[in-house]
């Protein structure tokens, strides 16, 4: 994935039960302020499935999520998967490139 995407994902991007993500939105930087786009091209608006061993990770990280900030606050736009907290989300450059 590009940091872009994960830093994009959203909780309700994820269907764990199933082992799937779905891109449907990047994060990028426009005028130097952080905005949410729609991917660039058909081809990166895509579905990537989940191996087993990931599963439970992201689990334990949502758990934590939910913890810190609830289900109302995950299920909102600004419930993302790669932030603290899931309410603000990272500088991209911050991140690495691929995941």
């Amino acid at each position: 994935m590009r940091r872009g995407e994960v830093l994009g994902l959203g909780w309700r991007d994820l269907d764990l039960d199933g082992a799937e993500l779905h891109i449907v939105q990047t994060l990028t930087t426009v005028n130097h302020q952080m905005v949410f786009t729609a991917p660039k091209t058909k081809r990166s608006r895509r579905l990537i499935y989940l191996d087993e061993e990931t599963v439970p990770h992201i689990r334990l990280h949502d758990h934590a999520d939910l913890r810190d900030v609830g289900v109302e606050g995950r299920n909102t736009p600004k419930g993302r998967v790669g932030t603290p907290r899931a309410t603000q989300p990272s500088e991209s450059r911050s991140t690495p490139t691929r995941m």
